[in-house]
Order: structure tokens, then sequence, then C-alpha cells
């Protein structure tokens, strides 16, 4: 069982920190907090990138809405 850090899964996806901290706080990607800190298990990873190979994730910035 191997965990990434946040920086490490923003290298591996080649995103920017601020896309990845959306679909985290959005729970669009598979994630563990422990204390302040990300983790996001190597094979949760795996699957979420085959879910979502052909499907386009919308990022939003910004508030959330009310819902």
């Amino acid at each position: 069982m191997r965990f990434y850090t946040f920086d490490e899964v923003t290298e591996l996806f080649q995103i920017h920190d601020k896309k990845l901290r959306t679909l985290v706080a959005n729970n669009q990607i598979p994630f563990i907090r422990i204390g302040k800190e990300y983790r996001f298990l190597e094979d949760d990873l795996k699957q979420w990138f085959t879910d979502n190979r052909y499907k386009t994730v919308e990022i939003t910035y910004g508030k959330k809405q009310a819902g």
C-alpha cells in the first residue's frame, strides 16, 4: 500500500496545486485527511484515473454555492 502526498499527486497528474485543492474541496478525487495533511492511496488514484480518463472534470474556482 503506497500513499502519495499532495505535492506528489500534482506532479503525477501534472496539474496545478490549485486544481487539486479544488478537486479535494469538491470531493471529486479520493483522499484521506490526516490532521492537516492530505494523503492519496495509490490504488484509489489508479481507479479514479481509470474511471475518469474519458470524462471532463469540471473545476469551479471560488466559493461553493449552497445546495
